[in-house]
């Protein structure tokens, strides 16, 4: 069983322009997780390492951009590559961009890459873009994919919270006006939150914005989520145009993600 918050006590709100009231309490309790709530990617994980190429559209008129990506063919994989698939915060980000204007699109990294679907849609927008994730097998399709745009994507290693990973993308460039991250919070990610925002924090120039894209599919992630970027000194808001209708069953939020003044 896993834990979740027990929402007893005052309430409290946590950061956002507006600000954001949110139901969890000042003093957290522990309790177990029903059923319904236990946190599980996928019954039979496995290591597949067959692709097949999958064909994007994104936008309309002059700002529609057409992608062809390699993809894994499973409907689930080893936890570690969950980046082999396109999921569906990728898409629902990238109808996002696909609304924004010219003048959005400068410089950036994408947190947790996997097929890189986000982020090389920003660079087909004229974005210069940075590449993450960590796994090799993961870095390899992701080189493929930044290779098939024919694009100025490049592409780099990012284990959440390592500091010689932060400093070299730093030395790559200063702080970066804008990170992306897609569907990188999921249920069973939890233990990771910290160390990505501390990699938030680490990159994020002084008032960029980090783009996330967030599809709830638990009370318990939700809960945590939200928890570690108020932790952490990050405030949000949920950005013009950012509440998708379901893709494939899932909804998303595309949410705008800044530091408060004690963070900069």
């Amino acid at each position: 069983m896993v834990t979740a918050f027990e929402c007893t006590g005052e309430l409290f709100e946590f950061g956002g322009t507006p600000p954001q009231t949110l139901r969890y309490p000042r003093v957290l309790t522990w309790m177990s997780a029903p059923a319904d709530e236990e946190e599980t990617l996928c019954g039979d994980l496995f290591l597949n390492l067959s692709t097949r190429e999958e064909r994007f559209v994104f936008g309309e008129g002059a700002c529609e951009r057409t992608l062809v990506l390699e993809v894994s063919t499973a409907a689930c994989t080893d936890f570690d590559l969950t980046g082999q698939l396109a999921w569906p915060g990728a898409r629902l980000l990238c109808r996002w961009l696909s609304l924004q204007p010219a003048g959005f699109f400068s410089r950036a990294l994408e947190l947790g890459s996997g097929t890189g679907l986000s982020g090389i849609l920003y660079s087909a927008r004229g974005g210069d873009v940075t590449l993450t994730d960590y796994q090799p097998v993961v870095l390899d399709l992701l080189a493929r994919n930044a290779a098939r745009a024919h694009g100025t994507a490049a592409v780099a290693p990012l284990l959440w919270g390592d500091q010689h990973h932060h400093a070299a993308l730093l030395t790559l460039s200063g702080g970066y006006p804008c990170l992306l991250g897609a569907d990188i919070v999921y249920p069973g990610s939890q233990s990771y939150l910290p160390a990505l925002m501390r990699s938030v924090n680490a990159l994020l120039a002084p008032k960029g914005v980090f783009v996330l894209c967030y599809c709830s599919r638990s009370r318990v992630t939700d809960a945590a989520l939200f928890l570690a970027m108020h932790q952490a000194g990050l405030a949000w808001r949920v950005a013009e145009g950012g509440e998708s209708a379901p893709e494939g069953g899932v909804s998303g939020t595309v949410y705008l993600v800044t530091q408060t003044l004690a963070q900069m």
